[in-house]
């Protein structure tokens, strides 16, 4: 949990000190009058990932662009890695709980036995580089506030504890603040994502929904 504070802290600092530099290059950059074509961007933000009850506090960043052809529809690439932080219960634990629920052993007992329980939970982090294709629409083009949804898909893989590659899908719904090459965004997404370990046969399901803030220039 403090390594994800740690990441979540830098990546807030790097977006805070950018933005002042690109909110000071404003003054001097002069006012252009055709439509914006491309928007790159940097972005990081955290949240919170579900996948069959085990949950895991999320942090990453992403770099990426977005070229619209015209002012209100968008097509984007990018490319990113998170950090999942989880926590499981052990068989220990859940075993505990069960028994202790059935009335099989007292409730002294059971808090008796609660620390040791406790002790044995399981924590580690999972990380996973990842590529994303995204279409938007953004609803005010070109003007100061735009707000914006978009749908995408997402390929990549993970290291780690745990080894896999990753295939899914998102949403996205957004507010992006223009000034003039400059621009600010905040973002809420929501991810269903696929994970199959290396060597299993299995894939595994996990729902992530994440709030970014991100800055760029366009062009």
């Amino acid at each position: 949990m403090e390594y994800i504070f740690r990441i979540k802290m830098k990546i807030v600092l790097i977006l805070v000190m950018l933005a002042f530099v690109s909110l000071g290059a404003q003054e001097t950059a002069p006012k252009k009058t055709d439509p914006y074509n491309w928007y790159f961007y940097v972005a990081g933000g955290g949240g919170k990932a579900t996948s069959f009850g085990v949950n895991a506090v999320t942090a990453g960043g992403q770099t990426g662009f977005e070229y619209r052809p015209n002012p209100y529809l968008g097509f984007g690439l990018g490319v990113g890695a998170s950090n999942w932080a989880v926590k499981t219960e052990t068989d220990y634990q859940k075993n505990l709980f069960i028994i202790a629920g059935s009335g099989i052993i007292s409730r002294g007992a059971a808090l008796y036995l609660l620390p040791i329980a406790a002790a044995s939970r399981s924590e580690y982090t999972i990380t996973y580089n990842n590529y994303q294709a995204n279409f938007n629409f953004h609803m005010n083009g070109e003007k100061t506030f735009d707000p914006y949804i978009g749908i995408g898909v997402i390929g990549g893989s993970c290291t780690g504890v745990v080894k896999c590659t990753i295939t899914g899908g998102e949403l996205r719904l957004g507010l992006q603040i223009n000034f003039n090459r400059m621009f600010i965004f905040i973002q809420a997404q929501g991810q269903t994502l696929n994970f199959k370990e290396e060597g299993n046969t299995v894939v595994s399901n996990a729902s992530n929904g994440m709030g970014i803030f991100g800055l760029g220039v366009r062009f």
